[in-house]
Parts: C-alpha cells; sequence; structure tokens
C-alpha cells in the first residue's frame, strides 16, 4: 500500500459558512494485489482536527490490517473501523479497496450501470 498527497485546484471556487477554497489538498491511497491496483482518496477537512500528515501516518498503520484478502471488505473495514482514528485514512483505503475488487473482477462494481438506472424520469 502506498499514500501520499496532491493539491488539486479547484475549477470552480468551494464556499461553505466556514470559508471558501480554490485548492484541495487531497490524500490518495494504491492498494495493489493480483496484477491489479486500486485507487482511492480523501480530503482532510481542519474543521474536524483532520491532515494530510495524520492521514498518511493511519494510513501507513493500516497497512497490516488489511490481510491477504482484498475480497473481505467487511472484516478489513471492521479491523480498520476498531484502529483508525483518521475518517478521511479510512475513506480513502475503502476506496481504494473497492477499486481494486472491481479491477480483479474485471467490472466496476461499485458503479451502477446507467442502463439499469432510471435518469430524470425515463430508463435508457
Amino acid at each position: 500500500m502506498e499514500c501520499g498527497t496532491r493539491e488539486l485546484t479547484l475549477a470552480e471556487t468551494f464556499t461553505i459558512a466556514r470559508g471558501s477554497s480554490d485548492v484541495e489538498t487531497v490524500v490518495w491511497v494504491s492498494i495493489a494485489s493480483g496484477g491489479q491496483t486500486g485507487f482511492g482518496e480523501g480530503a482532510p477537512d481542519e474543521h474536524y482536527d483532520e491532515t494530510p500528515g495524520r492521514a498518511c501516518e493511519e494510513i501507513a498503520r493500516a497497512q497490516s490490517l488489511l490481510g491477504d484478502d482484498p475480497f473481505a471488505l467487511e472484516q478489513i473495514e471492521r479491523r480498520l473501523r476498531a484502529a483508525l482514528g483518521s475518517m478521511v485514512a479510512l475513506r480513502a483505503i475503502e476506496g481504494a479497496l473497492h477499486d481494486l475488487v472491481g479491477k480483479l473482477i474485471g467490472s466496476f462494481a461499485s458503479v451502477p450501470s446507467t442502463r439499469s438506472c432510471r435518469c430524470s424520469g425515463r430508463t435508457s
């Protein structure tokens, strides 16, 4: 598992009650297994005492919690929730695991097909 940070320049200014931002620092994670690599990311929020450094530290600690079976998503999540204090780290790892599993089975399982989805009141 690898972790890093990247600064993203937003296409539009993001504004909420606490302020505005034109740049967002995200934490990314990659997890490799079976010849595939899954990617996930999360955006730390200082309002909740989250930082990129803390998230990366938590991600590094989480390596031993993944186990050998990326398909054991529920068991992995239970272990991660019990051990991690960073929601950013948890979400980034979960995203990477789901991406990895989708690639390993040859499908993007977490993305619904637009062919069976109702959009704007019509079925495509």
